[in-house]
């Protein structure tokens, strides 16, 4: 193969891995050509912190950092602050602050590669209403949830995104006497990163900015939110001042390449100019005049993407010390570890949710971090891993898609929307909803529980894909609402919807643990059964632990006798968990398909006998 044909399969290898997630994963360059054959180039990031820093308020310091560069050159200038939603169209690149001045709380969103402020419309939007609530859900004292007032929502845009791209006409089309005049777009691309030092001097700048606002406002809810690239820039900012952030959610983290082989790819083109538009992406046709584009660009070079590359390294296995990467010299770092494991601990809130099947991101790295996350802090419930379907891909929730989404129809668009701002306004982690394992995989950490030491890495990343944020197919939601009975227990109950959109309370009457006999066996074994009532009727659910997937589910007629002192026999029809519960209840009254069981837990035969459903001699 000659050196060009070499280098188109090189570079098609790179942009493949690229697109297939989208403009939004990568970004980013590094410091030094180890072929000394092409010439350094240091982008100089104008969003840092400024000299004077040390004796300004938050607002000065952020008046100071937005005008680092003029709003002129952002697309989207003529409108500063515009906030795009599918439905209001424009570009929206200037870095803002929406929300009420005198607010106590702050939120900051940080896009991904090659997007812009814009992209976070929709949330936005949500948010501007919402009424915050401080503090942690089950916290007391200083944490106990109290009302505090709505966000002030920083949108921060990335070093070197957003500029104005030029356009220069390429053709008319003349059809009849009309005639149409083709563009083409060059995006202004000479100051995104192509070394650490600018993703450095970025977060400093926001986690200073933060950290000032927390001083001004020592009672109020500071939180961040990143995606993609800008997942990766918040994680660090978070972890560098963790008490600082009293809530951080992250999206599709871009903690490295997909691939392996795009670690040498990067260094070796990093002068090499990419557009999107190489492949089946039409990015030049989403951001064509009347369309729903946000803002940003659809051109890069290999060095943009390998400065973060090299950035996430850095951070992920030098100063985190998840892993022992090459880079290190395979050297573990006790003081690294131990400063890192302690502010793993300090971050009040933390939520990660990932697409299952992201090829813009490497999935080990997330759940070999949220591992690490979880074990340094003991297995509290306020930090969380949940995955969102595949359908939803690699970019969601953004105005660009409203109307023309890659996967298809927005079904999921609701719930994942409200799980999400629940997060940000109530510090309510995402609750999972659907689990194929009998354990969470935070029943499995390696310190913790016997049950970790005997499970292959493999097996706890697949425990942890397979936690999911909502249901993974269409029935299973209406809008904001669960049509089926989620993996994650409430001691309250749980709201369901019918299909048609009726909500309805699902009453916890009894939930705890109970042993069962196996089958043609001796042996008996601790499992978790709950007694519910929706709508006059009684069902059981039950499972191997608490928050486990549901393997039972019956729906209970009241016709049952007790057979011993310590067991109820009572008939029952089954239902499936997976579909839509109202409406399996209503087809098993019209179709009964009805069994025997026997039920032998105390507290559980009990309940059977004070609610009617067996004839009981006390």
């Amino acid at each position: 193969m000659n050196s060009v044909a070499l280098l188109q399969g090189v570079v098609l290898c790179v942009v493949c891995s690229l697109a297939v997630g989208e403009r939004a994963a990568y970004s980013d360059g590094q410091h030094d050509d180890p072929t000394g054959l092409t010439r350094r180039r240091r982008a100089k990031t104008h969003f840092r912190v400024g000299p004077h820093w040390d004796t300004m308020s938050f607002n000065e310091r952020w008046a100071d950092f937005q005008s680092e560069v003029p709003a002129s050159r952002f697309q989207g200038s003529e409108h500063p602050g515009f906030i795009p939603d599918g439905e209001q169209r424009g570009l929206s690149c200037v870095p803002w602050l929406w929300g009420p001045e005198d607010a106590e709380n702050l939120l900051i969103l940080v896009h991904g590669f090659l997007m812009c402020p814009g992209r976070w419309g929709l949330l936005v939007k949500e948010l501007q209403d919402r009424e915050v609530v401080c503090g942690l859900p089950t916290g007391k004292g200083a944490d106990a949830p109290r009302p505090c007032g709505r966000y002030r929502i920083m949108g921060v845009t990335l070093p070197g995104h957003g500029y104005k791209w030029a356009e220069s006409p390429t053709s008319v089309v003349s059809v009849a006497k009309n005639s149409t005049v083709q563009v083409s777009r060059t995006d202004y691309i000479e100051e995104m990163p192509f070394d650490t030092k600018a993703w450095y001097d970025f977060n400093e700048a926001l986690g200073s900015l933060a950290q000032k606002f927390k001083e001004e406002h020592p009672h109020g809810t500071v939180a961040i939110n990143g995606h993609s690239i800008g997942a990766m820039m918040s994680m660090h900012i978070a972890v560098s001042r963790p008490t600082v952030f009293d809530r951080v959610l992250i999206q599709n983290p871009e903690l490295g390449p997909s691939a392996a082989h795009l670690w040498v790819v990067g260094p070796l083109f990093k002068h090499l100019r990419l557009s999107i538009n190489v492949l089946a992406d039409d990015c030049e046709g989403e951001r064509a005049p009347g369309s729903d584009y946000s803002g940003g660009y659809c051109q890069f070079k290999l060095g943009n993407i390998n400065s973060v590359w090299s950035f996430s390294k850095e951070v992920y296995c030098k100063s985190w010390q998840i892993a022992r990467c090459t880079m290190t010299g395979w050297r573990f770092n006790q003081k690294a570890y131990n400063e890192t494991r302690r502010n793993f601990s300090l971050i009040k809130s933390f939520q990660m949710v990932a697409t299952r099947g992201d090829h813009a991101v490497e999935e080990k790295r997330i759940l070999k971090f949220m591992e690490a996350f979880h074990d340094a802090r003991g297995g509290d419930q306020n930090s969380g891993l949940c995955t969102f379907p595949e359908v939803m891909g690699h970019t969601y929730l953004v105005p660009n898609y409203v109307h023309n989404h890659r996967g298809g129809q927005r079904w999921w668009a609701p719930y994942a929307m409200e799980v999400l701002v629940q997060y940000l306004t109530e510090g309510r982690t995402v609750p999972v909803v659907s689990r194929s394992a009998d354990l969470s995989w935070k029943q499995t950490d390696r310190h913790g529980s016997p049950i970790g030491h005997f499970l292959d890495p493999a097996t706890r990343g697949e425990l942890q894909r397979d936690d999911w944020c909502m249901p993974t197919s269409p029935s299973g939601v209406v809008g904001t609402d669960l049509t089926i009975l989620p993996a994650a227990q409430n001691e309250r109950g749980y709201f369901v919807t019918r299909v048609g959109g009726q909500r309805t309370f699902v009453q916890v009457l009894h939930a705890g643990p109970a042993e069962k006999h196996i089958l043609n066996s001796s042996m008996w074994y601790n499992r978790w059964e709950e007694l519910v009532v929706v709508n006059g009727d009684f069902l059981f659910v039950g499972r191997e632990n608490k928050d486990a997937v549901i393997r039972e589910l019956y729906l209970i007629h009241r016709s049952g006798r007790k057979i011993a002192d310590k067991c109820v026999e009572i008939p029952v029809d089954q239902l499936d968990p997976q579909q839509p519960l109202l409406e399996e209840i209503e087809k098993r009254h019209s179709s009964p398909i009805t069994v025997m069981k026997k039920y032998c837990a105390e507290v559980l035969v009990e309940k059977f006998c004070d609610i009617g459903v067996a004839t009981c001699t006390r």
